[in-house]
């Protein structure tokens, strides 16, 4: 299926008649080649058919000519008629064609090995015969390398063009090289070359190879050439055609104007889908070679493909400096590669039988094979009559038919942009093509096409021996897209999917233009229009009825650069302007936009869509500088009149509130309704920006974050976590900006950050962090948890009963494990574990003594700090836990005086904790001895003692125990004589676990 459209219009003509002509070709600087039966080979102005240079003779009919941008050079197959024997041809390359009128005569040599003379520094027409043993069926070079293909029959050798130095006269000639010789399983009569690439048809089968340059060649004394053996060619299957289109699907949870495209990821095709292996033969003194078949084609029996048909479309990317035209290394790839090579995305390939062509995309091709290259199946063509010749532009196909000629689109672009940039809209490749002019020609013979001309040649009466030229001038690609942006505006209501097809095949003429095509870089006009056509298929789906199409409008926006300006001038009541906003206003790459145009997107999405402003506000979008009071109020109305989901509101909520802080906070009747029903989960953990601010080289806290500090810590505090936790901003840095925050003179705020800090601190610990910066902030939370066991603070955590609370007084080992004997010191002497849960929940204060604890038993404070303690409780004697604090901070002979004289059970459980020495251990007994003498009989110090040496007696050797009792050992024997008892025991023990 086509559409057809009369968009395709020629700029002009003009038409010569010339003898009879056997080839044509294309050259430099819209240079015409018509080789005619006479053996000229005339040299014409493409555009307007006049002669550029006089013509120059061949030596014999040149039957089939083609022309090497790299080489400079005319290939020419000239057959000659004999009267005694058959027919034979010969293959010429003629070099120096420019400087034919100098009036010097030929100079001929044969290919790589005859050299010119000493003289021949001097450019004049030379011919360069290359030999071969056989008729010759088809030639073609290349035109970044300048290698020749030659196919004699089922015989197929590539020939190297290389630069050579003269030996004695230092000048740099021309020379063909055999690289190596391919025998396929069919006669070749046509063919195409590019880079490494080698497209070869026959009647009715057509074989794509890559030839690759494998190792280094063998001894140079070699005298029989290497062969590769061909595979079996039985079970040569016919392809499906419509496999690869069948397996094109639209895949909705994609990205908009996106497809999967199976075709281009299949597993490696196997040697049946790629065709028989040829025979390979590499001269000797080469590199090896070998041979990919990537395409293989087979017609059904009694078809046949149609010779002048055969198409091999390179698509080179451009770069910022454009192609390189340097000289590529001798040698470099085998010979094969040009030094624009790495730039080669893919080829196309075009072929037909008389009713229906063929294009294929072969892609992609990295000289890395990395992913491995594929054929696939882009499109078929059919015509309106069968088929007689076709050439190809990048955007546009050229059939001759019985009809005339015809011109369509082409789906490899499409295909192949999806393929490099799989975010970039494109339109679907498996839609139907555009016919877009048909041209009454008839008896057309030669076609080519070449810079900016189609060129036809077509034969006149039969008892004539003149034809005409056709010199058609093509649209520029400018104009041609012009035309069919024209009448897809004319469609706009009526046929709105011809119009949208319209509208993106307008952009797919320019596209290859400006990515792909060689030559020129790409003017600024062709730029400005191609960016105009992708934001005219963007407006078109924002004004369409169908909101399916309204997410897809904004990749084509963005690919046009447009910015939310032109949108809202362009599409002012287009049905899917708010959609196009909330997807711009939430992009986070997008520059900053101006006052005037934020207030009106604003407006526009408070009025048509009030519940798209919540994710534009909390988004770190374009939105910078606006008016906050509309936005606000018509949140306040939506959540008022508007039942939302529980995640929208919160949403909602939180978004008034940022336009709260923007206004100066606003009164507290007016947060009240925002801030209590808010939950942590409102706070999105992707949104750093919502809380931390950045500018002028520095990080500080924004104007939600110091409300939310006043009104709702808890939620601060989770939020702040949440982002520690991710790294954005560190932990030491959002410790530093809390620091900084409660450096100020007013109490009230310093006592609120530093609450906070702790909070912060507390639930990013508890989620599996380790503090940094841990000198300030330990510090920081020392005071804080002295000042909360004298009741200084109000409760941590506290929040609204809908909000929830975080449970500080579960979280005793949150800095270290508690010490033991710490709960058999006042006050939590005596009370089981949840009664402790109990009295923490009931009095805050012991949540801060827990707290406190739990960070002494860890590593985090300093001696400053412990030092500090000390000094805080020595001031303050009825501060709850006051003897287990002054324990835990005091030197070990200080700890473990004061537990031995008030509680000898903790004294015991301390002495099993900290002590690790034998002098540890001294001090431990001794405080207890001495506490002892002079307790109470009954103060509980006797039995501590006791079971201290019990203790030890079971895990310290005799020779320790010594040191340990030291003047006190005959005060002590019997704990010395259990202690060796237990040795022996042990020793015993051992000895028979060894004999058993």
């Amino acid at each position: 299926m086509v559409h057809v459209i009369d968009a395709h219009h020629f700029g002009g003509q003009q038409v010569v008649t010339i003898d009879h002509p056997l080839s044509i070709t294309t050259g430099p600087d819209n240079i015409l080649f018509v080789a005619t039966a006479d053996h000229s080979l005339h040299i014409l102005d493409i555009a307007t058919g006049e002669l550029v240079k006089p013509p120059f003779s061949t030596v014999d009919a040149a039957v089939s000519i083609c022309y090497s941008q790299y080489g400079d050079y005319v290939a020419a197959l000239e057959a000659k008629e004999a009267r005694n024997s058959p027919d034979f041809s010969y293959i010429r390359v003629y070099r120096h064609w420019s400087q034919q009128e100098r009036a010097q005569p030929m100079r001929a040599r044969i290919a790589a090995r005859v050299t010119p003379p000493s003289s021949g520094a001097d450019p004049t027409l030379e011919m360069i015969e290359v030999p071969i043993n056989e008729h010759a069926t088809a030639i073609a070079c290349c035109q970044r390398t300048g290698n020749l293909a030659v196919a004699c029959g089922s015989l197929v050798t590539v020939h190297q063009f290389v630069l050579k130095t003269h030996d004695i006269s230092k000048f740099q000639f021309g020379d063909l090289e055999e690289v190596v010789q391919l025998e396929l399983p069919f006669e070749v009569t046509e063919l195409a070359l590019c880079e490494e690439l080698l497209l070869c048809a026959g009647a009715d089968r057509l074989q794509l190879l890559r030839l690759r340059a494998e190792t280094a060649a063998g001894a140079s004394g070699s005298e029989r050439p290497r062969t590769e053996e061909p595979a079996e060619e039985d079970g040569e299957e016919d392809l499906e055609e419509d496999d690869d289109l069948q397996m094109m699907t639209w895949d909705p949870a994609l990205p908009a104007a996106r497809l999967t495209l199976p075709a281009l990821h299949r597993p490696l095709p196997t040697a049946t889908d790629a065709g028989p292996a040829p025979r390979l033969l590499v001269p000797a003194g080469r590199p090896q070679i070998s041979a990919e078949s990537l395409l293989y084609w087979r017609e059904p029996d009694g078809e046949s493909l149609v010779g002048g048909a055969l198409c091999l479309t390179p698509f080179y990317q451009r770069t910022e400096t454009g192609l390189t035209n340097g000289q590529r290394e001798s040698g470099a790839a085998g010979g094969l590669h040009s030094a624009e090579r790495g730039l080669l995305s893919a080829v196309s390939v075009f072929f037909s039988s008389s009713h229906e062509g063929r294009l294929y995309l072969v892609a992609p091709l990295r000289p890395a094979d990395d992913p491995p290259a594929y054929a696939a199946l882009v499109g078929s063509h059919s015509y309106t009559s069968p088929l007689l010749l076709a050439a190809r532009e990048a955007h546009m196909l050229h059939a001759v038919t019985h009809t005339g000629l015809e011109s369509y689109t082409v789906r490899d672009t499409r295909r192949l942009s999806r393929l490099e940039r799989p975010t970039e809209p494109c339109p679907d490749p498996t839609e139907a093509g555009f016919l877009l002019g048909i041209r009454p020609f008839v008896n057309v013979t030669h076609m080519c096409v070449g810079d900016g001309v189609l060129v036809l040649a077509a034969s006149g009466p039969e008892d004539s021996d003149s034809a005409t030229l056709y010199l058609l001038r093509l649209p520029l690609p400018e104009e041609l897209y012009a035309e069919c942006a024209r009448l897809g505006g004319t469609h706009g209501h009526h046929a709105p999917a011809m119009c949208q097809a319209l509208l993106e095949e307008a952009h797919m003429v320019l596209r290859p233009a400006v990515r792909w095509q060689l030559g020129r870089s790409p003017s600024d006009r062709l730029i400005t229009e191609y960016n105009s056509s992708a934001a005219n298929v963007g407006y078109y789906l924002l004004r369409s009825s169908s909101e399916q199409d309204w997410p897809r409008a904004a990749p084509w926006l963005q690919l046009a650069a447009a910015t939310v300006e032109d949108v809202l001038t362009q599409c002012a009541e287009a049905p899917g302007l708010e959609s196009y906003l909330s997807s711009a206003l939430s992009a986070t790459d997008g520059p900053p936009l101006s006052y005037q145009t934020a207030n009106q997107a604003l407006s526009v999405l408070s009025f048509r869509a009030p519940d798209a402003l919540a994710g534009v506000l909390l988004a770190a979008g374009p939105l910078v500088e606006f008016r906050a009071e509309p936005p606000l109020e018509a949140l306040e109305q939506l959540l008022e009149e508007t039942e939302l989901s529980e995640p929208a509101a919160q949403a909602a909520r939180l978004a008034a509130l940022l336009l709260v802080a923007r206004t100066g906070g606003g009164t507290a009747e007016r947060r009240a309704p925002l801030l209590e029903p808010l939950s942590e989960e409102a706070l999105p953990a992707g949104c750093p920006h919502l809380l931390v601010a950045e500018g002028g080289g520095r990080r500080r806290l924004t104007e939600l974050a110091e409300l939310l500090a006043d009104g709702r810590p808890d939620l601060l505090a989770a939020g702040l976590a949440a982002l520690a936790a991710a790294g954005r901003p560190p932990l030491a840095e959002l410790t530093g900006l809390l620091l900084e925050a409660a450096d100020t003179s007013d109490r009230r705020a310093a006592l609120r950050y530093e609450l906070l800090l702790r909070d912060v601190l507390e639930r990013h610990l508890q989620a599996g962090g380790r503090p940094q910066r841990a000198g300030q902030a330990v510090t920081l939370l020392v005071r804080m948890y002295l000042g909360g066991t004298v009741g200084a603070f109000p409760p941590a955590g506290a929040a609204p009963a809908t909000g929830p609370v975080l449970e500080r007084h579960r979280l005793g080992a949150l800095y270290g494990p508690r010490a033991a004997w710490l709960n058999l010191v006042p006050p939590f002497a005596g009370r089981a574990p949840a009664q402790i849960l109990a009295d923490m929940e009931a009095d805050p204060r012991l949540v801060d003594l827990v707290m406190l604890q739990s960070l002494l038993c860890s590593d985090l404070p300093s001696a400053e700090d412990r030092r500090h303690i000390r000094e805080f409780l020595s001031a303050h004697p009825s501060a709850v836990g006051h003897d287990a604090l002054l324990a835990l901070c005091s030197e070990l002979a200080d700890a473990a005086a004061l537990l031995a004289e008030k509680y000898p059970e903790a004294a015991l459980e301390h002495a099993k904790e900290r002590c690790r020495s034998p002098s540890d251990w001294r001090t431990a007994v001794q405080a207890l001895s001495d506490a002892q003498q002079s307790a109470e009989p009954d103060g509980g110090q006797q039995g501590a003692l006791a079971a201290l040496l019990d203790h030890l007696a079971s895990t310290v050797p005799p020779e320790q125990l010594r040191l340990v009792l030291a003047e006190r050992a005959d005060q002590h024997g019997a704990a010395l004589l259990r202690c060796h008892n237990v040795q022996r025991a042990d020793v015993v023990r051992a000895e028979i676990m060894r004999m058993a």
